[in-house]
């Protein structure tokens, strides 16, 4: 895995909070979850989080998908 200078952050990270973390890009550009999931739950009780029907994966910046490679990564770890 590449280690980046504040990559050490995931290594205090439970499994549930690096794969929210991971989920967390996502839902910043409105992925929808499935109804009642943990992700769903999550993200619908934050005021900046807003479905949107047209996400695709292809909005993600190189960062936020190097982030992912990263985060995605370190949860193979556990």
């Amino acid at each position: 895995m590449e280690r980046l200078d504040d990559s050490y952050v995931l290594d205090i990270l439970s499994k549930l909070a690096t794969y929210i973390a991971c989920e967390e890009i996502y839902a910043r550009h409105g992925k929808i979850y499935p109804k009642y999931s943990i992700e769903y739950n999550y993200f619908n009780g934050l005021d900046w989080y807003k479905e949107n029907q047209g996400f695709s994966e292809d909005d993600l910046s190189d960062i936020e998908k190097h982030n992912l490679d990263i985060i995605k990564a370190h949860l193979e770890e556990f």
